[in-house]
């Protein structure tokens, strides 16, 4: 019997920190669906640790797109009575506005926040801080498009009440799905090509030996590689690309995969 040894090199990292702000007040309460007035469960198009542009790298919070067009207003993410930590503008006005909400405005350090808000008047109720914000309430309308800024949408993250988050306008120190409660089919998993390996979907999976990491390093290089895929033994690694997506959106990888299982098959030649 061939004895394999298993490491698993999954090339997204499920449930890392995205920031080095200290964790000082860990999310304690959850947010709740909808998320726009006349919304249900709205599709998330840019999740937790996907990568956007060069400048923000892995994405810190979840990206909801807005079915209205800007038509609908967005709702508060608490369904039970809460506050306002404050608002503060994207340090590009052209991304709008975002939203500090806090379960107790006394106590609290953080709370859910929702950006890419159109605020005309920051100090005003319900934005100043401290204003009473009911279950559910409508707050205002997504930040109209403009230059880089082309789609209407908000982003879902938690984060400090009156300062602005560390990183400006983002800040990504817990995945919010892990705190938001998706309905049963909401989301499908399935595994994705292997970059600079199977661009073409072949293989869900891919065996190489154990500590090599790149094509060059195979014995024989990609050809070789390929080849083990029929015929795999010895100590080997499995490179996997796990990924979670609204359903019926194959290619939006969205919602974040939190562990992977497996079961092993031996099989004689």
């Amino acid at each position: 019997m061939i004895k394999i040894i298993i490491s698993v090199a999954v090339l997204m990292l499920f449930g890392f920190t995205l920031d080095t702000h200290p964790l000082v007040d860990p999310p304690h309460w959850n947010p709740s669906w909808p998320m726009f007035e006349n919304g249900t469960y709205e599709k998330c198009w840019i999740g937790y640790g996907d990568w956007c542009i060069k400048a923000e790298g892995p994405h810190p919070g979840l990206d909801f797109d807005d079915p209205s067009g800007g038509a609908d207003s967005v709702l508060a993410p608490n369904n039970f009575p809460a506050y306002s930590g404050y608002v503060f503008q994207a340090v590009n006005p052209i991304y709008g506005w975002k939203m500090c909400f806090l379960l107790d405005k006394l106590v609290d350090s953080y709370g859910w926040g929702i950006g890419h808000l159109e605020i005309q008047y920051p100090n005003d109720p319900p934005f100043a801080f401290g204003s009473p914000i009911s279950s559910k309430q409508l707050i205002t309308h997504t930040q109209p498009t403009s230059g880089q800024h082309s789609w209407r949408h908000i982003h879902l993250s938690w984060i400090p009440k009156l300062d602005p988050p560390p990183t400006e306008e983002f800040v990504g120190l817990f995945n919010p799905f892990d705190y938001l409660q998706a309905p049963s089919g909401y989301d499908e998993t399935s595994f994705w090509h292997i970059p600079y390996v199977d661009n073409n979907n072949q293989h869900g999976l891919w065996f190489t030996w154990d500590k090599v990491e790149k094509i060059n390093q195979f014995p024989g290089g990609g050809l070789a590689l390929h080849a083990f895929q029929s015929r795999v033994y010895g100590q080997v690694d499995i490179v996997a690309r796990p990924y979670s997506h609204p359903v019926g959106s194959p290619y939006e990888t969205k919602c974040g995969v939190r562990s992977v299982s497996h079961n092993l098959r031996h099989q004689n030649p």
